[in-house]
């Protein structure tokens, strides 16, 4: 009996005992598949190609992806945004591959090189890189000695573990500029250097290393396999949309839309109820915001803020008109979002938030600020002076002079009472704020100083699409 018990507990400690052993000993995982992005290069370089770049890396690092690819097949573009897509991968912490559709030319020349390395199909080209106007004509010459010397070093820092690629992009912009390596003259003066998929493969020096190109390959698929000697990796492809294209329009009229939304809000404001007016201008902000939405830049945390800050400018003229400090709260919170979604920040750790990307944020800002603050005073000025701002004001003083009676609560955007009505503060004035006339609202403003909520008024007159009013003293 006691051998049996025996082995019945030497049993119990084997089945206690060998798992946690077993979990122990190393086995061999099951490789998993690296996810790859590639981004299309594709057709002029202009801004839609940088808000899908940027667009398709932010999201690359948020999702610890290591490797973009840019599958370039341009005959060239603007070399602002040229150097604008070479910033973003600089800004890129993994790994970026070019695959050279077929060709890479000009300013496509600059983004292939800045890429850590190059593939190119069979039939694939890449040079021809001198600094032109986007209209193909010739850059005056202070001008483009200023830009090539800011490129040069730019690849020179691109390029610094690299044997040949910094001579070589010279010889791409630099009609005067001699490429001979080991006695073999590459690249003659007075002309511009462009290779093929072969001479771009071809190997030089001791130890032998490319000229440019890292491989030839028919494909991204087939380009992948041989960047990473076997076939465990998953493509996402990105596609530009007609949205990023309309953005890029909508982002150069950014300042004229931002003015324009504040005078909308500021009509608004200075008019009884909620009307066309509140909603052209939540309208023009929010199409600004929904263009730096698409073109990389708002994130989530931008429009969480820009929707407080709109539920706050609902509250002022719905629940609370009068008070100014919600709405001044949500102006400030949209105006803030706004700011933030212009900036171009970047999730990676490496990243650093400096003022300087700021600065256009806040111009563009200032300037919309500006504008819809001429454009008010203008307004102010000049429509209570006009006929129809007259007819208005004087189909409401010929009415009966006694209180409309229908018990109305709605408010009124154009039948204003006529001078003299008598009535009470239906908020406080802080100047602004709301009366109440008959069961009837009509948004006003103190003639001097603050008015109680509830206190007796009168209309005194008109000013800036608002009744003004004053304490009525026995």
């Amino acid at each position: 009996m006691i051998s049996l018990m025996r082995h019945y507990l030497a049993l119990l400690l084997w089945c206690l005992v060998m798992p946690s052993l077993w979990a122990q000993i190393p086995h061999e995982q099951a490789p998993q598949n690296v996810l790859v992005y590639v981004v299309p290069i594709e057709g002029p370089i202009a801004g839609p190609q940088t808000f899908i770049l940027r667009r398709a890396l932010k999201e690359a690092i948020e999702e610890n992806v290591k490797t973009v690819v840019l599958k370039i097949d341009t005959p060239g573009g603007a070399v602002n945004d040229a150097l604008e897509i070479i910033e973003m991968l600089e800004k890129f912490p993994g790994t970026t591959l070019a695959f050279v559709d077929n060709e890479a030319l000009s300013a496509g020349a600059y983004i292939a090189i800045a890429c850590d390395k190059i593939y190119m199909t069979p039939n694939g080209l890449i040079g021809s890189a001198a600094v032109v106007q986007a209209t193909g004509q010739d850059v005056p010459e202070t001008v483009r000695l200023k830009i090539e010397s800011y490129l040069k070093a730019k690849i020179r820092q691109l390029s610094e573990n690299d044997r040949y690629r910094g001579p070589v992009m010279q010889a791409m912009m630099d009609k005067a500029f001699v490429l001979e390596i080991e006695g073999k003259t590459l690249k003659p003066k007075g002309e511009l250097l462009t290779l093929t998929a072969s001479e771009a493969n071809a190997l030089y020096g001791a130890p032998p290393q490319p000229l440019l190109a890292s491989g030839v390959a028919s494909s991204t698929q087939a380009m992948l396999e041989q960047y990473f000697q076997k076939n465990n990796f998953v493509i996402k492809n990105f596609e530009i949309t007609w949205s990023e294209a309309l953005a890029k329009w909508l982002q150069g009229i950014a300042p004229v839309l931002l003015g324009l939304g504040m005078l909308c809000l500021f009509i608004e404001f200075k008019t009884p109820g909620f009307g066309v007016f509140g909603m052209l201008g939540l309208a023009a902000l929010l199409i600004v915001f929904a263009s730096n939405y698409v073109a990389g830049l708002a994130g989530n945390e931008e429009i969480l803020i820009f929707l407080v800050g709109l539920l706050l400018l609902a509250a002022e003229i719905f629940l609370i008109p009068g008070t100014m400090i919600a709405g001044a709260s949500g102006i400030l919170m949209i105006l803030g979002a706004l700011v933030w979604a212009m900036a171009d920040i970047w999730p990676s750790e490496s990243f650093k938030i400096t003022p300087d990307i700021f600065v256009e944020p806040l111009i563009n800002v200032a300037l919309a600020l500006i504008f819809g603050l001429l454009a008010a005073i203008l307004l102010s000025r000049f429509i209570p002076k006009s006929s129809l701002w007259k007819k208005l004001v004087l189909k409401a003083q010929v009415r009966s002079t006694k209180p409309q009676q229908n018990g109305d609560n709605t408010n009124n955007l154009f039948q204003l009472p006529p001078i003299g009505t008598r009535g009470y503060a239906a908020t406080d004035l802080f100047p602004s704020g709301e009366i109440d006339i008959g069961g009837k609202r009509y948004q006003a403003c103190s003639e001097l100083g603050m008015i109680q909520k509830n206190s007796e008024v009168i209309v005194s007159g008109y000013k800036n699409f608002a009744v003004t009013v004053k304490p009525l003293r026995e």
